[in-house]
């Protein structure tokens, strides 16, 4: 009966009607320094935990004495942990879900990769990592994706703005061309989020806005 909420197919595949069970978000936001990154995260978090609810925060720069008036002022209960770890990320989010917080928050996400990839070379005793390295650290980087997407909790990701470089041929050889912007951590840390912000300050707003005026002549 096609009425039926299940169906099972001659291979024994069961087909049920979709739930939606997972009703927490994956935020990244990247931005140079200056461009309200910090900021911008937490007024997401107090939107997403909502009048009751508790922010866990892993501050890796600081952030967290800037955005302490904004928390107290709402009367939402922010836990920070101060930390540039790998390893206490992974540690501070369990704590967070363990206290019962409803978002938890990175800033800033490039941190623990740098610091990640720093102890890998100081523990191998290498200057410069082969590409069979990385396959390493990214298994290693794999356990805290896993962790993070099953986490119960809205997760903020805050990160320095990167660039992606790409080579084009001219008549007078190859020149570096951007191609695009990234948030400087692991390679992936693009693909994970279900929405990714990139934050600019005004003035650079402002600046591109008069070049592409110059270049229309309306300027």
């Amino acid at each position: 009966d096609h009425r039926n909420l299940a169906c099972t197919l001659i291979t024994g595949v069961t087909f049920t009607k979709a739930q939606r069970k997972n009703t927490h978000v994956l935020i990244s936001v990247l931005g140079m320094s200056g461009s309200g990154k910090t900021y911008s995260a937490i007024l997401m978090a107090r939107g997403l935990v909502g009048p009751q609810g508790k922010i866990a925060m892993l501050d890796t720069e600081n952030g967290s004495d800037f955005v302490k008036e904004i928390c107290d002022l709402e009367g939402v209960p922010l836990l920070v942990m101060k930390s540039r770890a790998f390893a206490d990320m992974k540690a501070a989010l369990k704590e967070a879900e363990q206290a019962k917080c409803c978002a938890y928050l990175v800033d800033s996400y490039t941190a623990p990769w740098n610091e990640l990839t720093g102890t890998f070379k100081e523990k191998s005793k290498r200057k410069r990592l082969e590409f069979h390295h990385m396959d390493q650290l990214k298994s290693m980087w794999g356990v805290w994706t896993q962790q993070m997407l099953n986490s119960p909790l809205h997760i903020i990701l805050s990160g320095r703005l990167g660039f992606e470089w790409g080579e084009e041929e001219t008549d007078e050889g190859r020149n570096l061309i951007k191609l695009g912007t990234k948030m400087k951590s692991e390679s992936e840390a693009g693909y994970e989020p279900s929405l990714l912000l990139e934050m600019e300050s005004l003035q650079d707003a402002d600046v591109r806005v008069k070049q592409t005026r110059m270049k229309r002549g309306t300027i």
